[in-house]
This record gives C-alpha cells, structure tokens and sequence, in this order.
C-alpha cells in the first residue's frame, strides 16, 4: 500500500503517520548494498546511513523525554559507525519503534512533557508540550529526513520512493502497469 491505512481515531493517526514516515527510510534503503548506505552522493553531508542512526537516536531521546528518564550525553547525533549494515541500523530502527510504542501507548495525548533543557532557548516562557505535540514534530522530523532519503537514494541508483515501496511491498507488477497507462 502506497499510503498509510486510513485510521479513524486521533491516536492511531499519529501513531500510525509516525510509522509511516519511519517506514519511509526503510524503503529509501531498499536493495542498497551495506556500502551504499555510507555513500554522500549530494552537496550535503547526509548518508542513508546517518539518516537511519539520526532518525533512531532523535526518536529515543523525545521518547525518554516524554516520560522523564534522563537522556544519554552520547545522544549527540555523531555519524554511525563505517562498518555499520543496513540490517543493524533497520535493527536499532525497529528497536526503538518498538519502545516508542510501548512507551506512548499508556500516555494521554494531552499529558504535558517538560521542554528539555537544550531547547528552551528555542521555546522561551514555554515550559511544556504535550505528547499530541510531539508525536506531530516526530512526524514532521521524520518527513523532512525521509524526503532528504529520497534524495539520496536517487542520487545513487535514479530509484523513486514508490518505485521501491512496490518492490519492496512486491506489488511491482501493478505499479510499472500504471506507469505505463499514464
């Protein structure tokens, strides 16, 4: 399915956008060989790699901040390690999904969060959010890094999101008919 299944309460919605838009940069590495997630192939600096170490450290640092357990000095955003495999960092990936859905699903959407410390500077007289507002900044944070893996990937190998979403789905068949029908 090319897009997320239609949901029909506001927590599913969130929860089920939050995975979609993670389950974009899996698909952004689909078929790529281990040395290919490291490649820089743009003007920036971004790997696939980094993005899927970036989207996994950004994503357990909200988490534990949502329920007040102290976050790691070692969450810095550092680069992921060169020997570092697609599977390992998909791993790490569906590890945190994993917490991240267990952790949420037993907070109300309005429970406030305290502003982490480094970015009140950011959120000056905001002192907190609610957990409804940061599941819609994972979002947005996962979009935009997701977009940025599109990038990327075509840079490597001219393949489109739904392009490899169809392989990786196994529903190829159907999207170059309707490639070819246009």
């Amino acid at each position: 399915m090319p897009l997320p299944p239609p949901t029909f309460g506001e927590r599913d919605n969130l929860m089920t956008y939050l995975k979609h838009q993670r389950g974009q940069l899996y698909y952004a590495t689909y078929g790529l060989a281990d040395e290919q997630l490291h490649l820089k192939p743009t003007a920036g600096d971004l790997s696939l790699a980094w993005l899927l170490h970036h989207i996994a450290e950004v994503e357990t640092r909200w988490v534990k901040d949502a329920v007040g357990e102290p976050v790691p000095q070692s969450f810095d955003n550092d680069q992921p390690p060169p020997q570092a495999t697609r599977q390992e960092l998909l791993d790490r990936l569906d590890a945190v999904a994993s917490v991240t859905e267990q952790t949420l699903a037993g907070l109300p959407l309005e429970a406030p969060i305290a502003v982490p410390h480094m970015l009140r500077p950011f959120f000056p007289g905001v002192e907190s959010w609610s957990v409804r507002w940061m599941l819609g900044h994972l979002i947005e944070e996962f979009a935009r890094h997701a977009g940025h893996a599109d990038i990327i990937r075509e840079s490597i190998d001219g393949k489109t999101m739904y392009e490899l979403k169809a392989m990786a789905q196994g529903w190829y068949e159907q999207y170059q008919a309707l490639n070819k029908s246009q």
